[in-house]
């Protein structure tokens, strides 16, 4: 409510509206959960320089995630987008996200390693080790897409609550006015 404080982060903030954003009607966390829980999570705006300062604290799971929507022109399907921006990537070298770093270092990072020394053997040794470089080059991407997640909004369980309960309002206000008597 308007008026009420809230603590986020360790700090205190009071609330002075109430909105909404259209790709977040219901605040699911996750899109496999099935039930909201505003208690555990929610959306909040705050000025740039207090998200500034949390954002610098790192205390959140994840601080910033950018979503995308679009609209298809004639003729494209979810499919074909979905495969156009799969193409794209981005170098190890480029992640700021420190939680999505520690993840490389545990994954890309080991195969990027691998990859590395046995170019370094390939060195020292010539031709024994050119097969598995090869198998490496291969087989051990270690690119990483640019595109983490790709949900069309028929599949998007946090859209559309909102539009369902007006609809949902309208038709009962409608039976309700069409069953009144007109004098």
């Amino acid at each position: 409510m308007v008026g009420d404080t809230i603590q986020i982060s360790g700090h205190t903030f009071i609330v002075c509206g109430t909105g909404t954003v259209p790709d977040y009607d219901t605040p699911l966390r996750n899109l496999s959960d099935s039930a909201v829980d505003s208690s555990r999570f929610g959306i909040g705006f705050v000025i740039s320089s207090d998200y500034e300062a949390m954002k610098a604290e790192q205390l959140s799971i994840q601080t910033e995630e950018y979503v995308y929507a679009y609209l298809l022109g004639e003729n494209v399907t979810d499919q074909e987008l979905k495969e156009t921006l799969q193409e794209f990537s981005v170098a190890a070298e480029d992640i700021d996200d420190m939680y999505f770093r520690e993840y490389w270092e545990r994954t890309g990072g080991k195969l990027e390693k691998l990859k590395d020394n046995l170019q370094a053997l390939e060195k020292i040794v010539p031709g024994i080790f050119g097969e598995v470089s090869e198998y490496a080059e291969e087989y051990l991407d270690t690119d990483l897409p640019k595109l983490t997640q790709f949900l069309p909004a028929r599949d998007n369980t946090r859209i559309g609550g909102a539009a369902d309960d007006v609809m949902m309002v309208f038709c009962m206000g409608m039976l309700f006015y069409t069953g009144k008597k007109h004098k």
